[in-house]
């Protein structure tokens, strides 16, 4: 029943970009100029309208990134930090002990007028059960089965668009051979109807 029913959408498909595309349909004048289309090119734009393969070319696209998300968990992480500190006072050690210049300790270190300290920090974390090489893996087989099944959507599609394609000439051409047969009766009829 599936079957039955999804060939003939496609012939309806195959029909509806026929007259669309300007090729006369059953019924339609003859004396308008027909365009012959190519089983490649009624392939081309049965491809680009299919909804069914957009949604598989989709699904391939989403694979890959799932897979570029699960390599850069792989990717070190490299950081880097930095200060710099200017102090507005410059004293001596005496001056912050003693309370009264003179007192206390003689002499002494000055502060600094500045410090910096930076650096770069690279890490990276693992798994002891190697989670994100498996991951990884995973998204690899993922990629392969989502091609898989792009190419089984698109032969699938191009199967059924092949048959309809061929119903439609097959259909024309008994449509032709019937138009034949009837303008022939018409002519016989008018001879017997002479005599």
């Amino acid at each position: 029943m599936r079957g039955t029913f999804q060939k003939g959408w496609i012939l309806f498909l195959v029909l509806g970009m026929l007259a669309a595309a300007g090729m006369p349909v059953f019924g339609e004048s003859a004396t308008q100029e027909k365009r012959v289309y190519t089983l490649d090119e009624v392939y081309r734009m049965a491809l680009a309208r299919s909804e069914q393969v957009g949604i598989s070319e989709e699904d391939l696209s989403l694979a890959r990134l799932t897979r570029k998300k699960a390599f850069s968990v792989l990717v070190p992480e490299l950081s880097a930090y930095g200060t710099h500190t200017r102090y507005l006072l410059n004293e001596s050690f005496a001056d912050l002990f003693s309370g009264a210049e003179g007192e206390g300790f003689s002499g002494g270190f000055a502060s600094p007028e500045s410090s910096t300290t930076w650096g770069l920090q690279l890490s990276q974390n693992f798994t002891l059960n190697g989670k994100e090489l498996i991951a990884l893996k995973i998204t690899k087989d993922t990629i392969e089965k989502s091609e898989y099944d792009l190419f089984a959507a698109k032969e699938e599609f191009l199967f059924g668009v092949a048959a309809a394609y061929f119903d439609v000439l097959k259909t024309e051409k008994t449509f032709d051979i019937a138009c034949l047969l009837y303008t022939s009766d018409a002519a016989d009829e008018e001879d017997s109807v002479d005599l």
